[in-house]
């Protein structure tokens, strides 16, 4: 009988899942290419990157456009309405795809903010919600945008 113990490298690993606080703020009055809309900031006031992280409208039905803001982006409103955006700077770069009335925000690094524009339908109004597991504080995670105008 070999009684030996025989003693061997090894790593174990136990990740541990950070905590976050994503915030709505800041909105403002801005008007794209005479569409007047309201440019929120989505800020990670993490000390970690957040990935995973999605804003969205509600009602969808309020929603004129959604898009990620970018400097000089230009908004046009054809003569049935329908909007398009043009940006030199594509805000896809910064890993901001939005669709309908969600934009996934890619990874938003800590202490960073990102830039949404919102247009809301004559008379509507919406609410506007940041989200990701994992977020500490959801007290800041919305606001509310008021039937023609920013809060």
């Amino acid at each position: 009988v070999n009684n030996e113990v025989t003693c061997m490298d090894c790593t174990v690993s136990n990740p541990v899942t950070g905590s976050f606080d994503l915030a709505v703020m800041n909105p403002r009055p801005f008007s794209a290419g005479g569409v007047d809309g309201t440019l929120i900031d989505v800020i990670n006031l993490s000390q970690t990157p957040v990935s995973g992280a999605s804003l969205t409208v509600t009602p969808a039905t309020s929603l004129r456009l959604l898009s990620a803001f970018s400097a000089a982006c230009t908004a046009t409103v054809a003569e049935g309405g329908e909007i398009s955006v043009a940006c030199p700077n594509p805000p896809s770069s910064q890993g901001i795809n939005c669709a309908g009335a969600i934009c996934s925000l890619g990874n938003l690094p800590q202490n960073m903010a990102s830039t949404i524009f919102v247009a809301l339908n004559a008379g509507a109004a919406a609410t506007v919600q940041v989200g990701t597991v994992g977020d500490t504080n959801p007290s800041n995670n919305s606001i509310e945008l008021p039937a023609g105008g920013t809060p």
